[in-house]
């Protein structure tokens, strides 16, 4: 057997790393703090029970990959399988390494002390309000994007700031994951995520530009040929190759979601396929793996992949 490839799991947000938590069956972007659902069939499932079982004294284990993955670019994506053989390696080797539990004293808490953040320097700080908590980390700070992380905070002050955003508009298509976990729009189409994590009390406040978007033409050679094309043509390719597809759609509503995920199984990807609440994940026989996520204020974002030996 030839040498196999893995493609690192990427945010279809951002583009950033996401890290997988295989008891949730989740991944986290560590660049904008999204959560998805994660492709996990059941006999992988039965296997973690197993090694769970056998290593009882772990409650939460998370892989970390370290390196950086940043922006797709256009170059030639390579590998023999699709983003799930990732997942399926990942269980395997929580039976042979040490996990890294999820506490204060990880490396991801070996930074340097939180400090005051001038809210009026942030680009898009008009677009909230300010929060009380003035101490944490700035990650990101564009026209196009912000994240901020504040610690220490408690869960009530997430609840709280919530209940601000919404005084200022925030109140379209409001989504909660979890009390942990909110996503909501204003009229302008900004995108707020906000996070709240009890390992290392922080609160994640994420903003997003609008998704420009103009009339897109279906591809009519590689992967993306092979996908039914959706009832709307109004979206923004993100990057399109012979082997590479990944596209956001909109004026498209949870229920047309759901009839396009129906429409790729008639279509064929039914095999090893798995699909939650605003998710969807399958292959068909020619190996293209699709990702379908409902992004949320009536975009959908559609990810098809292929990858082929060296």
């Amino acid at each position: 057997m030839g040498e196999e490839r893995l493609k690192k799991i990427e945010c279809p947000n951002c583009g950033g790393e996401l890290v997988v938590d295989h008891e949730k069956h989740r991944s986290v972007c560590q660049s904008c703090g999204s959560v998805f659902e994660i492709p996990v069939s059941q006999a992988e499932k039965e296997a973690a029970e197993r090694r769970r079982q056998e290593e009882q004294q772990v409650n939460k284990a998370v892989l970390r990959n370290p390196a950086d993955i940043g922006k797709k670019n256009g170059k030639r994506r390579k590998g023999k399988k699709a983003a799930i053989i990732l997942i399926v390696i990942a269980v395997a080797l929580l039976a042979i390494i040490i996990p890294l539990a999820v506490h204060k004293d990880t490396d991801y808490s070996r930074r340097e002390a939180p400090s005051e953040i001038d809210w009026n320097s942030l680009v898009l700080s008009d677009k909230l309000p300010v929060p009380e908590l003035s101490t944490g980390y700035i990650n990101e700070n564009s026209s196009g994007a912000l994240n901020v992380e504040l610690t220490p905070a408690a869960e009530t002050d997430m609840q709280d700031y919530l209940e601000q955003c919404r005084q200022m508009g925030y109140t379209v298509d409001e989504y909660n994951d979890s009390s942990h976990n909110v996503k909501v729009f204003n009229e302008e189409g900004y995108r707020l995520d906000l996070y709240y994590y009890s390992f290392d009390e922080s609160m994640r406040i994420l903003l997003a530009e609008p998704i420009r978007m103009d009339e897109i033409d279906w591809p009519r050679t590689g992967v993306g040929k092979r996908l039914p094309a959706p009832e709307s043509n109004l979206g923004r390719v993100e990057l399109e190759t012979p082997e590479y597809f990944e596209v956001y759609v909109g004026d498209t509503s949870e229920k047309e979601f759901n009839q396009y995920i129906r429409a790729c199984q008639d279509a064929g990807y039914t095999i090893d396929y798995s699909k939650y609440d605003r998710s969807f994940f399958a292959k068909n026989t020619q190996g293209d793996y699709l990702s379908v996520y409902y992004y949320g204020n009536n975009i959908m974002f559609i990810d098809v992949s292929n990858w082929a030996d060296d």
